[in-house]
């Protein structure tokens, strides 16, 4: 096992100078190029940090404890422990994940059984981006939400969340580039999903921006984000004549836009030569089978977690600060949905 001795004895230097290198504390006190040398001459000898030793040092156990909400079989967990796995092992930190299992007190056991564990400090990840309570964490431990927002219109945590509205300005935007101007927008009627607002949102924002007011806009919601309800959402909408009826619509998830397809094909439309379909979330199942594959807005949930690990790690090394609302982006995934058009 490689020690900071062996280092400082191949360099010539002294093993504090080594140590300062390594624990990033060299500014200002370490020559840049010779705490560079250390740093490469780290790696190429292979030192790993003896986390446990460090952690006694400074009280801490270099553990951070992912509370998920979401079940195993949800497509967006994957990317969740992915980045946040990443983001940790950058920062020197182990990730525990932990699911809150159904019942009374399946919160209260998830953080129990986090706080068994050492950890300094909690990420709480919903199932859908959604408002929550405080969760009962005792005094001192540091958390954040991620993928959700407290009450309250302005956050009293540190909350890692999409940008939805962009997203959808986005995929508005990229439906007028390719000119088109009857554009409408199959949104959902249930209430819990904050994204159903914020979507339509970004996507009225575009519609204003360029075409002057609101009266361009089109919007239809559907009951609930199933296939079978975009579908009879969309046979409403596609039902006028075609000088009436939208050239594109901007769909609130990839599940809507599924059935958005199934009722144009249904009345003889072809995608996208008829009509161009924008999705969003960007599901693998959906985007992947959808012929042809569908151009959508990707929830960027590795990008979110990874954020909120370095968020985390922030608050464990320099204590509280003020609560703040960080929106990462959600890039367009441009693909075969969309035509261009002379209108």
């Amino acid at each position: 096992m490689v020690r900071m001795r062996d280092i400082a004895e191949q360099l010539g230097v002294s093993v504090s100078t080594v140590s300062l290198a390594l624990n990033r504390k060299d500014q200002g006190r370490v020559n840049p190029e010779l705490a560079e040398r250390i740093r490469t001459a780290a790696m190429d000898m292979g030192y790993t940090p003896n986390l446990h030793a460090i952690g006694l040092k400074l009280n801490k156990s270099h553990a951070i404890a992912l509370i998920s909400y979401t079940s195993a079989d949800d497509l967006f967990l994957p990317g969740l422990v992915l980045g946040a796995q990443s983001a940790a092992t950058e920062a020197g930190y182990i990730l525990v994940t932990i699911p809150v299992l159904e019942g009374p007190n399946a919160e209260q056991d998830a953080i129990r059984t986090a706080l068994q564990r050492d950890v300094d400090g909690i990420i709480f990840a919903a199932d859908y981006f959604r408002r929550r309570q405080i969760p009962e964490v005792p005094h001192g431990v540091p958390f954040v939400f991620l993928d959700c927002v407290s009450s309250g219109l302005s956050p009293v945590v540190t909350e890692v969340i999409a940008d939805e509205v962009q997203g959808a300005y986005d995929a508005t935007k990229h439906l007028i580039d390719a000119g088109h101007s009857r554009i409408g927008y199959i949104g959902i009627d249930e209430e819990k999903y904050i994204a159903r607002h914020l979507r339509e949102e970004g996507y009225r924002k575009a519609m204003q921006e360029f075409f002057g007011d609101e009266s361009s806009a089109v919007v239809i919601n559907a009951l609930d984000p199933s296939i079978s309800a975009g579908e009879k959402a969309a046979k409403d909408l596609l039902s006028g004549s075609s000088e009436e009826r939208p050239t594109a619509l901007f769909c609130f998830s990839d599940r809507t836009a599924f059935g958005v397809a199934r009722a144009a094909q249904a009345i003889g439309l072809s995608i996208p030569n008829d009509l161009s379909i924008v999705g969003f979330d960007n599901v693998q199942y959906t985007s992947e089978f959808f012929e042809p594959r569908l151009t959508t807005v990707e929830l960027p949930h590795p990008h979110m977690s990874a954020e909120a690990v370095r968020q985390l790690v922030q608050l464990i090394d320099n204590g509280p600060t003020d609560p703040s609302r960080i929106k990462v982006p959600c890039p367009l995934i441009s693909r075969n949905s969309v035509s261009t058009t002379a209108e």
